[in-house]
């Protein structure tokens, strides 16, 4: 049960934290104004994923502090952590895609080559073995998912939504 103590914690911690950095965006009026593509109609605060970012860099330097958190995997996170920062500055000022592709390709290099051999790709009668191979699909798949997300984040509740989930499957595998 101790175990299942740190991430309750963090939970309510950035649940807190999030909804004092909506109210000052609302506050000081940092807010994402409707355009015909989006998907809200009214203005919308943005930013409170930098405290599910700020916790989760706070944990991960803890835990690699305290020689938990394995060397490789810590200069991975490095990568999110840039793209976070990418992404909430892309928030307060849009960055044009010229920019911001390339610097998600650089970080997914980047966390890919951090953490090694690519798990094969089995297909039943055909597999996929070759890192030269794999690791280049492993990037394309980390920035193909960072954008998909980053679409679904522009959708009201479902990037939010999809963060629950998959913190609450991720939970079941710590318990």
């Amino acid at each position: 049960m101790s175990s299942l103590v740190l991430p309750a914690g963090v939970f309510v911690i950035s649940v807190i934290l999030t909804g004092l950095l909506r109210a000052l965006a609302l506050r000081i009026r940092i807010l994402d104004v409707p355009v015909d593509r989006s998907a809200h109609s009214a203005p919308t605060p943005v930013g409170g994923g930098a405290a599910i970012v700020l916790l989760s860099a706070a944990s991960a330097f803890y835990f690699y502090a305290d020689g938990t958190l394995p060397h490789s995997i810590f200069m991975a996170l490095l990568g999110a952590y840039v793209v976070a920062f990418l992404g909430f500055i892309d928030d307060l000022r849009s960055i044009h895609a010229k920019w911001r592709v390339p610097l998600h390709i650089a970080a997914a290099i980047w966390s890919v080559a951090w953490l090694g051999d690519v798990a094969p790709i089995d297909f039943g009668l055909v597999s996929i073995n070759s890192q030269w191979i794999l690791q280049p699909l492993a990037v394309v798949a980390l920035v193909w998912l960072l954008n998909l997300y980053n679409f679904m984040d522009g959708i009201d509740g479902i990037a939010g939504s999809e963060l629950v989930c998959v913190n609450l499957v991720s939970l079941f595998f710590v318990i």
